[in-house]
């Protein structure tokens, strides 16, 4: 009966970290992802500060982040 309970707690506790796992894995590309795009839109920003051309920055909305997608 020990054995049986030992083996069931330890199923449950261990479903339960490999999904808290996922779920930071997932957590942690989508931040990449969004580091990798808002950068880019930065460096547009600044090509365009740097130019001639007068007005606000084509593309000043770098700081919008895209929806995290966590379950697909």
């Amino acid at each position: 009966m020990k054995k049986a309970q030992a083996t069931l707690e330890f199923t449950i506790v261990f479903v339960i970290m490999v999904t808290l796992l996922m779920g930071l894995l997932s957590l942690w590309k989508w931040s990449s992802d969004n580091i990798v795009e808002r950068q880019k839109k930065y460096n547009q920003t600044r090509k365009q500060a740097g130019s001639d051309s007068p007005g606000e920055p084509s593309g000043s909305d770098m700081y919008s982040a895209p929806a995290a997608a966590i379950i697909k």
